[in-house]
């Protein structure tokens, strides 16, 4: 599983970067899990994209599973979108639940010989 940080211009056209980019995720065979909206911030430093100088960003968590050889073509697709202004993958492993096989159910004959030995 993947984590993908975006950072957007603040602009009213989120909705649709945000959506451009699930669909590209999604065309390569990305299941995205969750998007969540970590708000309005201060970049961690001043970043010149697409000829202009950005000092605020909307940040942006995508939660999806996907073969990692999507992450390249993905930090392109987004690196050419003029509204991404930051994009990173993190590897994310999610430990697996082990299923709980419950009480196992014991015979009253086995319950019985249990008690005479």
């Amino acid at each position: 599983e993947f984590l993908t940080f975006l950072s957007f211009l603040s602009k009213p056209e989120t909705a649709a970067v945000l959506k451009r980019t699930v669909e590209a995720l999604m065309k390569r065979g990305a299941i995205v899990r969750n998007l969540e909206n970590l708000g309005e911030r201060s970049l961690p430093y001043k970043i010149s994209k697409h000829k202009e100088r950005h000092k605020r960003g909307g940040y942006f968590l995508i939660d999806l599973e996907a073969s990692p050889s999507i992450v390249s073509p993905m930090m392109d697709h987004l690196g050419r979108d003029i509204d991404v202004i930051r994009r990173a993958f993190i590897k994310h492993r999610v430990a697996k639940a082990e299923e709980c096989s419950g009480i196992i159910p014991v015979s009253p004959k086995e319950k019985l010989s249990a008690k005479k030995n």
